[in-house]
């Protein structure tokens, strides 16, 4: 998973199947992006996450065709506030590499 984060907001993610299975055991977390001294955005933060899934997860996964996407949005700094624009984003992306191990006898 890709994400791009320009909140200035750390956030941390849960991915969960339609069942409810939580995908990731941790979260993953994006730091939030630069801001100036005022808190206004400078620039956005990438982060780049790869989760291994078990067989059965990936066959529901595949199966259900869906992902639940839960995010955690935290303050960087409890004491300040931090303005959110409107042309401020979380963008991500979800690629999927499906690698087998094959036994030839």
């Amino acid at each position: 998973m890709d994400f791009t984060n320009e909140f200035p907001c750390k956030c941390c993610a849960y991915l969960k199947l339609m069942s409810g299975e939580i995908l990731n055991s941790s979260p993953i977390c994006i730091n939030h992006c630069q801001v100036d001294n005022l808190g206004n955005f400078t620039q956005a933060i990438n982060s780049v996450n790869e989760l291994d899934l078990e067989n059965d997860l990936l066959i529901e996964f595949q199966n259900d065709n869906k992902i639940i996407l839960e995010l955690i949005i935290s303050s960087p700094d409890s004491t300040n506030y931090f303005p959110i624009l409107g042309n401020q984003n979380l963008y991500y992306s979800i690629n999927m590499d499906v690698n087998s191990k094959i036994n030839l006898n």
